[in-house]
């Protein structure tokens, strides 16, 4: 069995001495992802498919999918907004007037 490296998880395989075919399959990439408020009072977060966007003042937000397509586009009022009805994935969230962000909906 071959596990990732703790320091970089990158996958070795040890103690090759000889030319040899090495075909490894079903690693995923782990995406990062952050639940960190942002800057001026924002924060986002998502749980069970839940998107949660806390936002001090009435703003609008813009969500595509990770090959820049345009899924969703909302006014949001102050104070909290919940969404349901996105499929789980990658998304991009742009909240006018923010630094754009990568979430994941599991």
């Amino acid at each position: 069995m071959i596990t990732p490296r703790v320091s970089d998880g990158k996958y070795i395989v040890p103690n090759i001495h000889t030319d040899i075919k090495i075909e490894i399959s079903g690693i995923v990439k782990d995406v990062a992802t952050g639940n960190e408020p942002l800057p001026s009072g924002f924060s986002v977060s998502t749980a069970n498919g839940l998107l949660l966007i806390t936002a001090p003042y009435p703003t609008r937000m813009y969500l595509t999918d990770t090959s820049g397509r345009l899924i969703l586009t909302r006014q949001l009022p102050s104070g909290d907004t919940r969404i349901t009805d996105l499929t789980s994935g990658i998304y991009i969230l742009v909240l006018e007037g923010q630094k754009s962000r990568k979430i994941m909906l599991r």
